[in-house]
């Protein structure tokens, strides 16, 4: 086990608090706001949504008590379901779930960047061929290609990056808590 690359107690923090804020948090209000116009219904959407989670994570805590092994959803799905289904969950994950929620959070980062600088908007055109293509489009797929090249560089430079991003949500938070 010579030369295994590692990262720190302190970067699987940040990976996991990082994962569980996700950036929804960000996009979503937004949303649900522009929807409903009456403040103390989103209040009382996002208290359900909060006691939804927590049921769902105890759920995985249980699974994760009864099965001993590594792989989270493919291994509790594997056991209970079979391989097929197991198999079927993580290429449809990789595929579909994991790409699509890549791409909308790349296409919401670019909307907030389009608030401080507006040549970056979904209106602003700039390759039409059949298929319009937009500037928060371009950057949404050029933040993509940066952060595949951030994580193939290495490890070292993927958890740094992760990190900052890490902070980063979890300062915001705090300042609008606080404020």
């Amino acid at each position: 086990m010579k030369n295994q690359k590692k990262i720190e107690l302190l970067d699987c923090i940040f990976i996991v608090v990082g994962s569980m804020i996700g950036s929804g948090i960000f996009i979503i209000p937004s949303l649900i706001a522009a929807k409903i116009p009456n403040p103390i219904i989103v209040i009382l959407i996002w208290i359900l949504a909060g006691i939804i989670t927590i049921l769902g994570a105890i759920n995985y805590s249980e699974l994760a008590s009864m099965f001993s092994g590594k792989g989270g959803q493919y291994l509790y799905l594997k056991e209970t379901y079979g391989k097929l289904i197991g198999f079927l969950f993580v290429w449809s994950s990789f595929f579909i779930i994991q790409a699509g929620t890549i791409a909308a959070v790349a296409i919401a980062m670019a909307k907030y960047i389009g608030t401080f600088f507006p040549i970056i908007s979904e209106q602003n055109t700039i390759i039409n061929f059949g298929i319009n293509i937009n500037t928060a489009q371009i950057i949404a797929i050029l933040s993509i290609i940066a952060l595949t090249i951030i994580n193939i560089i290495g490890l070292k430079w993927g958890t740094i990056v992760q990190n900052i991003f890490t902070i980063s949500k979890v300062l915001v938070i705090l300042i609008l808590v606080l404020s």
